[in-house]
């Protein structure tokens, strides 16, 4: 295989398993994304009364279980994202030779895979209060920790990829050192 094959192969994996699985979800959540509300776990930040509004319009379109099922289904995509971005990466890694420090480009990918799973854990606890009760609002400390964590997510996601994207030119323009 040549080097431009190669390059191309370590960065569409993970790129295919990242925007395979959101399509997964997304068309396995059409119905709640059929509402209108943007999913909390597509914004950048958001309120225990943003998560209040956003629960009460799926439990007015009667998609809340489906909502649930989504959050547990979604604790499981970050591993597998993550794992596809950790095997190009330390794959391409290995390829220019075990270059110094940038065994740490693997340090977003985890964090990535941890404010992920924090923010799905988080929201489907909440969730199935919200359930549960109504009427009652969301508790707004496990509020700010999922917001928080769906933001760090985003960073850390970004930050994986930039370092991939390096890994990736450094891998063209040198070669494999091996």
């Amino acid at each position: 295989m040549n080097k431009w094959s190669k390059a191309l192969t370590l960065f569409a994996f993970p790129a295919l398993v990242l925007v395979g699985g959101s399509l997964l979800i997304n068309w396995l959540g059409r119905s709640v994304l059929a509402t209108g509300a943007k999913p909390l776990y597509m914004r950048s930040g958001y309120s225990s009364q943003d998560v209040g509004k956003y629960w009460d319009a799926l439990n007015q379109a009667e998609v809340l279980s489906i909502e649930s099922n989504l959050l547990k289904l979604d604790l499981f995509f970050p591993i597998l994202y993550g794992g596809a971005l950790l095997t190009s990466i330390l794959a391409v890694w290995r390829t220019l030779g075990q270059p110094p420090f940038w065994n740490l480009a693997v340090i977003p990918v985890w964090l990535a895979v941890l404010a992920d799973w924090t923010e799905n854990s988080s929201l489907l606890y909440l969730l199935q209060s919200y359930m549960k009760d109504t009427t009652a609002s969301p508790n707004a400390g496990l509020v700010h920790i999922a917001s928080t964590a769906t933001f760090l997510k985003f960073i850390f996601i970004g930050l994986s990829w930039v370092a991939l994207l390096i890994l990736v030119g450094k891998f063209i323009r040198n070669g494999n050192r091996t």
